[in-house]
């Protein structure tokens, strides 16, 4: 009866024998997809991060250059590494931050102050000296993406700050999405507390569209410390010690 959709007997035995073999290949394939987030997980850390920037920017106003001051700010978050080698990692994360700049007697010898907030989503590959997780010195670049989210505007023709506006038309402040590079170096040391100094700048003009003549690109120089919460591979090990005492 548990054959019955089988008309011949000698189908019986290759579809047993298929079934076993979809079931064995079902079984290793579940059992895989178990072992690599559990893989993965293993070589992760987390930090949670905070500092202060300094931030600036390359501007052009109707086909002229002007040089700026920096505005200070905050720049804090949470970060996530993933160990490839090591001595390298890949680093992410989720960054707010301040970016804007502060020019004197710009066009029509207009002041303008400009600062405005950004969720930036960085990617760096990260070389660390010396041994695995123990202290050392430490370089790294890569790239981010920056969310603008919100800012203020303040000239001198207006003492209050005006409406901030972020688009992509001519009527707006800056863009809603901007891309750059950045490089940084620091000292991990061996308590789970690590120091880092940073600079980054925007590849994308912040200017919107069919702005004639104008530019605007942003730079900083930030300073951070963090420190590590969560990292298996470190925690696996301390275990291992004290059970050896």
């Amino acid at each position: 009866m548990a054959y019955s959709l089988i008309v011949y007997d000698c189908l019986v035995f290759p579809v047993t024998s298929m079934s076993k073999q979809f079931s064995l290949k079902t079984s290793i394939g579940f059992i895989l997809l178990l072992l690599i987030p559990a893989t993965l997980v293993a070589q992760l850390s987390f930090a949670p991060v905070i500092g202060a920037c300094l931030a600036n920017g390359h501007i052009r106003l109707d086909n002229e250059y002007y040089s700026t001051a920096a505005i200070n700010g905050i720049r804090v978050g949470a970060e996530a590494g993933y160990n490839i080698h090591k001595h390298l990692r890949l680093q992410s994360g989720v960054i707010y931050n301040t970016n804007g700049y502060s020019l004197q007697k710009g066009m029509a010898g207009i002041d303008r102050n400009l600062r405005f907030r950004t969720i930036e989503l960085p990617l760096y590959l990260q070389y660390k000296g010396g041994k695995p997780r123990h202290q050392g010195f430490f370089i790294g670049g890569g790239g981010y993406l920056g969310i603008n989210a919100s800012g203020s505007y303040i000239q001198t023709s207006h003492t209050m700050p005006r409406n901030f506006t972020i688009g992509k038309d001519s009527g707006s402040d800056i863009v809603p999405v901007t891309f750059g590079c950045a490089m940084n170096a620091g000292y991990q040391s061996v308590k789970h507390l690590f120091v880092r100094i940073g600079y980054q700048l925007s590849l994308t003009d912040l200017t919107p569209k069919n702005t004639s003549g104008s530019s605007y690109y942003s730079n900083q120089l930030n300073l951070v410390i963090g420190y590590t919460i969560f990292d298996r591979k470190k925690k696996k090990q301390q275990q291992a010690t004290s059970t050896n005492k």
